[in-house]
Parts: C-alpha cells; structure tokens; sequence
C-alpha cells in the first residue's frame, strides 16, 4: 500500500540534506572559534581550522539524511525487483515517503500485478527462464561501484569537501594578516562555494536520478493501462539502470501475454 502522509521529491530531500550541511558546519565553525581563539594564536587560521571538523560531521549526518529516505528506499526497490525478475510475484512493494520513488513502487505494484494476472491465464511462461539473464546484468553493473548511488552521493560529498576546504585555506593565505577582512572575505567566499556546490550537485541529481526514475514511472504507467509497450532507455547509476532492465522485461511480458491473449 502507498504511504498516506505527505511525500517529499527527491530535490527537496536533497535541499534538506545540504541545509544540515550548512547549519552543522556554519554553527559548529562558529562555536568553534569562540572557544579556540581565546586558547590558541590561530590569527587568520582560526577560520578554516574551525570549519573542517564540523563540516565533516555535517557531510556524515547529510550522508545518513539520505541514506533513509533515498538510498535505502532505492536498495529496497532494486532487492524486489530481482525478485520479481526470477518469478517471485508474491513479494511484497512498500510504499516510500519520496515521491518519486513513491511512485515507482507504485507502478512496479501495477505490473508485478499484470503479470500475476497473465501467469494465472497461462498466458506467459516460467519466468525461472530469465534468471541467468538478470543475474549476468547484475554482475556487469556492479563492479562499477563508482557509478553507483551511493558511489555518487559519497564522491559528490568529498568533491564538495575538498572545494571548501580548498578555498577556506588559500582565501585568508591571499587576503593576508587583516583579521577583520579575513573573516569578512573567508565568510563570503564560503557561501559562494558553498552556493556553486549546491547548484552542480542539485543539476548533476536531477538529470542523472530524478529524470531517469520519471521515464521509468512514466514508461512502467503507460504500459500497466496497456497504452504503450515500448522499452525505455535509461542512462544513470547502475541501481537505476537494473530497474529499468526489470521494468522493460516486464513491459516485454505484459505484451506478450496480451499478444497470445488476442491470439486465442
């Protein structure tokens, strides 16, 4: 069954997860400084030495922000699917609070259904038969752990790291001994970088895990009302490309199955 309070896109669970981000390392850098510069003669260090610790706790509570209510709902969908590819159609498809994920569940519900229903006329085969087939895809894809989910998140992560430590050290290096200016210009240039990152990280999601995942849904929809059957081509991490081979042997059965049905 669907989940029945409000769900959130996957760009708003994103937007959450840099706002953890943000706050961790911007209220931590700040706590930071006021007990630091008391203690210790940091003068224009005192700014990226204070920012690097609580940015990366901020990056590993963004990290598990998105592990709940995208990573792991993926990884849900990804283990029924195989499922589903070696004919086990009583497994069970929650529902998930992300949208789009949300609605994927809902269609491959809709065409695990259609399957059942042709099995149960005798319209299609054993699907034991593909077995081999799925098994061979999932080998090829994920020995490619970089171009994986997860693998993109954690790499977007350290990219995003390495380009704030990398400017909260040379900023105040250029700027020189001007205490003031330094915190000014060092507090200025963090939030461009920090901008920059979100704006690449928020384009690179949306065009290689939000739109591939709505021509899934959209491709899987169409078939499950019996509209269309072609196959789609999907081009993102390895997670979403298995589901989309999934989902196009589905709509390859359903076809087959109405097919043999207009036959008879």
């Amino acid at each position: 069954m669907d989940v029945v309070d409000i769900k959130k896109r996957i760009g708003y669970r994103l937007v959450v997860a840099y706002v953890i981000l943000w706050v961790t390392m911007s209220g931590g850098s700040f706590l930071m400084a006021l007990q630091f510069s008391y203690v210790l003669d940091l003068s224009h260090y005192t700014v990226p030495l204070n920012t690097f610790i609580p940015m990366a706790l901020g990056i590993v509570l963004a990290y598990l922000y998105l592990k709940k209510w995208v990573l792991d709902p993926v990884d849900h969908l990804l283990t029924v699917s195989r499922e589903i590819s070696r004919g086990k159609l009583e497994v069970g498809i929650m529902g998930h609070r992300t949208q789009e994920l949300n609605a994927l569940a809902r269609v491959l519900r809709r065409l695990r259904n259609s399957i059942r229903i042709a099995k149960d006329m005798n319209l299609l085969e054993n699907r034991e038969k593909k077995k081999g087939v799925v098994e061979k895809l999932q080998e090829t894809l994920h020995v490619k752990w970089l171009f994986s989910l997860k693998g993109m998140v954690i790499w977007s992560l350290a990219v995003y790291y390495i380009a704030v430590s990398i400017g909260s050290l040379i900023i105040p290096i250029l700027l020189g001994s001007d205490l003031e200016s330094v915190w000014l210009f060092s507090l200025l240039s963090l939030i461009i970088i920090n901008l920059i990152a979100a704006v690449i990280i928020l384009a690179a999601c949306q065009y290689f895990i939000v739109r591939p995942i709505g021509e899934l849904v959209r491709a899987g929809e169409r078939a499950s009302l019996g509209e269309d059957f072609n196959r789609v081509t999907i081009h993102g991490p390895v997670e979403i490309v298995e589901l989309a081979f999934v989902i196009n042997e589905m709509i390859s059965d359903i076809k087959r199955a109405m097919k043999i049905e207009e036959v008879r």
